[in-house]
């Protein structure tokens, strides 16, 4: 097609898992570059108290838009902040003043542009969210080979795709030149795409690096299944 890039604006209450499941099961699909939040600095704390949808859209978010903090006190938008990294303790967060956005806000967040942004590494592999959402940080320093990494997102998201709010991760596979791009949303898995070169050295790891948020899900479970995953097609091959 002529054009390079589709910008769909929800509704309010929108969930955003289906319209990402339904343009990336086309015969052409899409790939996902970035899921942008907008949170009312007036309401947003009513509204992640009140309405499931409003947790999981900011659970979902690779950026969040804080917005109308010109029509509250500076002290009501600091508070905000805090409330909103119950739910996402990695997407960056920009208070945007009169309606103030520029493209650079909403295009290229994906991780061919920004992957240290995109995966959003911090020093706390693991953070327990309100209402039982948590994200979990997955690394290996070494190539996986690829019936391991088949395996496991084969058993997490058939078994528990329902809980899997999102999933993304750069992983270099054995025998692949270029490490890979993970994406999924609940029990859809993405289509797999090649880092571009330049996003391979401003990444810089040896191995996997995965952000699972989810909820109700073990951390304990989840880091031995993958590592079980591992194991199995290791000693299969030996």
């Amino acid at each position: 097609p002529w054009f390079r890039r589709i910008a769909i604006e929800t509704t309010g209450l929108a969930n955003p898992a289906p319209v990402v499941h339904t343009l990336t099961d086309t015969k052409q699909p899409c790939h996902l570059d970035g899921i942008v939040v907008t949170a009312d600095a007036i309401h947003v704390r009513d509204q992640l108290d009140q309405q499931e949808e409003a947790r999981d859209q900011i659970a979902f978010a690779d950026r969040i838009l804080l917005t109308k903090t010109d029509l509250v006190a500076p002290a009501e938008a600091d508070a905000t902040e805090p409330a909103i990294r119950v739910f996402n303790a990695h997407a960056p967060i920009r208070r945007v003043i009169d309606g103030d956005v520029t493209p650079e806000d909403v295009f290229g967040l994906g991780p061919e542009q920004r992957p240290d942004n995109w995966l959003r590494p911090t020093a706390h592999e693991h953070h327990h969210h309100h209402d039982g959402v948590a994200s979990i940080v997955l690394r290996t320093d070494k190539p996986i080979p690829g019936p391991a990494l088949r395996l496991w997102l084969d058993s997490l998201l058939s078994l528990h795709g329902a809980d899997v709010l999102r999933l993304k991760g750069i992983v270099r596979v054995v025998g692949i030149a270029q490490p890979l791009v993970l994406q999924a949303v609940h029990h859809v898995l993405h289509r797999l795409v090649a880092l571009p070169p330049q996003a391979e050295q401003a990444w810089g790891g040896t191995g996997a690096e995965i952000v699972v948020i989810q909820r109700g899900l073990p951390e304990a479970g989840l880091r031995e299944s993958f590592a079980t995953a591992l194991r199995v097609v290791i000693a299969s091959e030996a």
